[in-house]
C-alpha cells in the first residue's frame, strides 16, 4: 500500500492520517481571529450577581449569567417556571423586586 504524504487526506481504508512534525517549519499559520463579541457574552449582570427582565406584559427572564428561569406575575401572586436550585437566591431576589415594582403579592 503507498504512503500518503504528511498532511494528506488518505485515499484508503487503513492508511494512517499523519500531519507535518511540529516545528519542521512546514505547519501552516493560524490566522487571527475576531474578539468574541460583547452581544455574546449575555447581559451584564447587577451588584446582587443577576439580571431580569421583561419578556411582555407578566412573562419576566432572570438569568445569573450561568442559568436562566422565568417567572409570570398574576393578580395573585408569581408563578415561576423552571427554577434550577443554582439560581433559587437570584430568582426569589428578582420576583421580590418585580413584585414590589408591580404591586403583586409574594409569599
Amino acid at each position: 500500500m503507498a504512503s500518503t504524504p504528511p498532511g494528506d487526506v488518505p485515499g484508503r481504508k487503513g492508511e494512517a492520517v499523519t500531519s507535518p512534525a511540529l516545528g519542521a517549519g512546514s505547519a501552516p499559520t493560524l490566522p487571527d481571529y475576531a474578539p468574541v463579541p460583547r452581544s455574546s457574552l449575555g447581559p451584564a449582570l447587577n451588584d446582587q450577581g443577576y439580571d431580569v427582565g421583561r419578556v411582555e406584559r407578566n412573562p419576566y427572564w432572570v438569568t445569573d449569567g450561568k442559568y436562566q428561569s422565568a417567572f409570570l406575575t398574576t393578580a395573585d401572586g408569581v408563578v415561576l417556571f423552571d427554577a434550577p436550585p443554582d439560581i433559587g437566591h437570584n430568582l426569589r431576589r428578582a420576583v421580590d423586586e418585580i413584585a414590589a415594582a408591580e404591586g403583586v403579592p409574594t409569599p
